[in-house]
Formats: C-alpha cells, sequence, structure tokens
C-alpha cells in the first residue's frame, strides 16, 4: 500500500445495521445451547427467531439473522451423521432384517390359513404392501 486516503466515496453504516453485517454477526454459546434444546424439542426457526427477538426486544437488536440459525442447526444435524454414520447404517439394516422377518412370516401366515386367493384379489384392486 502506496498511500492511504481517509475519504469514502459512500456513507459509512449506521452503527443501528452493523448487526447484519456478515462480520458483525455471531452467535454466543449460550445462545447456541438456547437453539439447539429449543431446536430439539419441536421450535421451528421462525419461532425461535422470534423468541430471541423478544428477549432482546426487537430484531435490530439481535446479533444473528435467521440464516445463522439455519447454519448452526445444519453444522449440529451433520456433525450428528458423521458421528453416527456407523450407527445409523447398522440401525438401517436391522431395521431391514426385521422388515424382511415379517414380509416371510407374512406369506407363511397367508399360506397357512388359504388366503393366497383373498391376496390375489386384493392385489388385483390395488391393495399392495
Amino acid at each position: 500500500m502506496k498511500t492511504f486516503v481517509q475519504d469514502h466515496n459512500h456513507n459509512l453504516t449506521l452503527p443501528a445495521f452493523t448487526n447484519v453485517m456478515a462480520a458483525h454477526r455471531n452467535i454466543n454459546e449460550g445462545d447456541k445451547a438456547h437453539i439447539h434444546s429449543m431446536h430439539e424439542v419441536g421450535f421451528q426457526t421462525r419461532q425461535i427467531m422470534e423468541f430471541f427477538a423478544y428477549l432482546s426486544g426487537a430484531y435490530r437488536s439481535l446479533h444473528f439473522i435467521k440464516k445463522d440459525v439455519y447454519n448452526y442447526i445444519d453444522d449440529v444435524h451433520c456433525s450428528r451423521i458423521v458421528q453416527g454414520d456407523a450407527t445409523a447404517a447398522i440401525s438401517y439394516l436391522k431395521g431391514k432384517t426385521e422388515v424382511e422377518e415379517f414380509d416371510q412370516y407374512w406369506t407363511d401366515m397367508i399360506a397357512t390359513f388359504g388366503l393366497e386367493e383373498l391376496t390375489n384379489n386384493m392385489h388385483n384392486l390395488g391393495y399392495t404392501n
């Protein structure tokens, strides 16, 4: 840098609006804990934002925007998936085994009680599993 020009070719942002500038936005750890717990019990992001706006007095008093909340929730969700990939796969495979066992049980029950014709009629009418 050779020279520094102190004059700006535009007006600076008013302090009342700096909270929405990317460099000034952040969610502190306490707010993250509230957001996490509210999301876990089923609050929508809109409702979470309304709650924080109510606590701070207005949306303009918040130091984060709705997109920041979405990003935080998404980050938490992604970290769970990475940590739980093996567990999720095992749960899926166990569930699939249970479905296959049920399907076999169902087929055996139909054969035991001679309900093949009824099942075929239901299948022809569009009732399928």
